[in-house]
């Protein structure tokens, strides 16, 4: 069974959803944990000791990028938004022109590791392009300062390594997301069909019983008469009301109904040969609703009562995906109507 974009992406933000939930509460809740993350690595950076205020703008740019990334509930991100996240992270991360690290603690600069969770979260929001442009020009801002400022740049590139292979995980993970957000959508939209051509059959064989029990009422009094031997132009006339009436049964179908019925059968007592046709297959039955079906069969009865022809046709039909009915007197008076 095919799924739509449509019903993917509805089974992908259903695991965004998963992950960072549905309300703004848990939003401000993950916002809040990040920034105060974000404050204690500041605070206890050991290469800072009191904080400059250079440091201090990075912590605000990074509380705003996080602010950003979580509180837009839609899915996936705007691309607004992800390009100034995106960009706010690069901002941050490039510190290290303006608050130098230390490489003694091992660590990258705790705003390279900060900026690296916002992107982490970019990933997930099914931002993958603007996440690792970002992150590879946080790279590169750290790597070309190293190189400018005489540091061993191969230990620089061990440290940021750590922080790409956390991006590589989670986006690992975001694609294990969305294949199992497809498998998902589309074992839904096969259990929809299912039940859809389930309820179709039932509702046909409903309506096979219907028309049984309604061509055994027409036909049945007619034939015990002919059974018992009547024979008469008054029973040979009924007959020929009685075989149009079966017709219009398993041929009209959903236009066997009052008042089309009466003026139909009215009709034919004039001399009209009329005819009903229901072109609509058994998809049709769940798209014609009742009083949709009692307007066209009210609509459809007046025609043929107004006819003065000799021939009349009523057709249930389908155009442009809406039911609609036609009713063609002789060779050109055409009436048509959607319901």
């Amino acid at each position: 069974m095919a799924v739509t974009g449509a019903e993917a992406d509805a089974a992908r933000a259903s695991n965004v959803a998963a992950v960072f939930g549905t309300s703004w509460r848990i939003a401000l809740l993950l916002w809040g944990l990040i920034t105060a993350t974000n404050l204690m690595l500041l605070l206890l950076d050991p290469a800072n000791g009191v904080p400059r205020a250079g440091a201090w703008v990075t912590w605000v740019m990074l509380s705003v990028a996080a602010a950003a990334v979580f509180f837009p509930r839609d899915d996936p991100l705007g691309a607004r938004w992800t390009w100034f996240v995106a960009a706010l992270c690069v901002a941050a991360g490039s510190a290290v022109w303006w608050d130098p690290p230390s490489e003694a603690s091992g660590y990258a600069p705790w705003y390279v590791r900060s900026a690296t969770t916002v992107i982490v979260v970019l990933v997930l929001r099914r931002r993958p392009a603007a996440a690792w442009c970002g992150m590879a020009a946080i790279v590169s801002a750290v790597l070309i300062w190293a190189a400018v400022s005489g540091e061993q740049v191969t230990s620089w590139i061990g440290l940021l390594s750590r922080q790409m292979a956390t991006i590589v995980v989670i986006q690992v993970t975001a694609v294990g997301l969305g294949w199992a957000a497809r498998t998902i959508a589309a074992y839904r939209a096969e259990e929809r069909e299912r039940v859809r051509s389930e309820e179709l059959r039932s509702a046909s064989v409903r309506a096979r019983k219907v028309e049984l029990g309604a061509i055994r009422a027409l036909g049945t009094p007619v034939l015990e008469r002919i059974a018992n031997g009547e024979d008469d132009p008054e029973l040979r006339a009924e007959a020929i009301l009685v075989e149009a009436a079966l017709r219009d049964v398993l041929r009209g179908r959903r236009l066997a109904g009052e008042p089309l019925t009466s003026a139909v059968l009215e009709a034919r007592q004039r001399g009209v040969d009329v005819t009903l046709l229901d072109d609509l297959d058994d998809r049709g039955a769940t798209e014609l609703a009742e009083d949709q079906r009692d307007a066209a069969l009210t609509w459809a009865g007046d025609r043929v009562r107004a006819t003065t022809a000799l021939t009349a046709t009523v057709r249930l039909s389908r155009r442009a995906g809406r039911p609609i009915v036609t009713v063609l007197a002789g060779d050109d008076d055409v009436a048509s109507r959607e319901f």
